[in-house]
């Protein structure tokens, strides 16, 4: 999995960064998904006073053997794993597979979704802020608000297109 805009952007990925990954395979389905933290250092974060900003960036493709899951895509369009959302927080983006959607639930956490064919890929970016200060008594003053990772939507795209031309040699 490289995320090379996504790393310019946020941070680079290395190879300790993957925090799960997990495989199914199925004569009717295939699934691979995969959990990767980008981790800017502290100084270039924007949060400050032993606040950091942690990016997590998520990977899911399944990959339908029997079944065509266009008519399903659709219709899913504004569920998450978490919440059904409002109509207006689905975007659809255009020349990218079949047909794809991203998704913005709150400003901290975004997902695109793409069908290709009889796969669908999900790649999705959140952000948390973290305290990792010296100070034993605890974290120093109020955390930070996470920051709007809408910003990142282009290089998600890009990232996207990446990993599909990967997908398909």
């Amino acid at each position: 999995m490289q995320l090379p805009s996504m790393g310019a952007e946020i941070a680079p990925m290395d190879s300790t960064s993957v925090m799960s990954s997990g495989l199914s395979e199925d004569p009717a389905l295939d699934h691979v998904q995969c959990s990767i933290h980008l981790r800017p250092d502290m100084e270039t974060s924007g949060a400050g006073g032993g606040w950091f900003v942690d990016y997590t960036v998520s990977v899911n493709v399944t990959l339908h053997k029997r079944t065509d899951p266009g008519i399903e895509f659709d219709a899913e369009r504004r569920v998450t794993g978490l919440e059904v959302v409002a109509e207006e927080e689905v975007k659809a983006v255009a020349d990218i597979g079949d047909g794809a959607y991203l998704i913005t639930s709150d400003l901290s956490s975004t997902e695109l979704r793409v069908r290709d064919g009889g796969a669908v890929l999900s790649l999705g970016l959140s952000a948390v802020v973290s305290y990792l200060g010296e100070d034993t008594d605890g974290p120093v003053g109020e955390a930070p608000e996470a920051p709007d990772v809408s910003t990142h939507q282009t290089a998600m795209i890009n990232d996207m297109r990446v990993l599909m031309s990967h997908l398909k040699r």
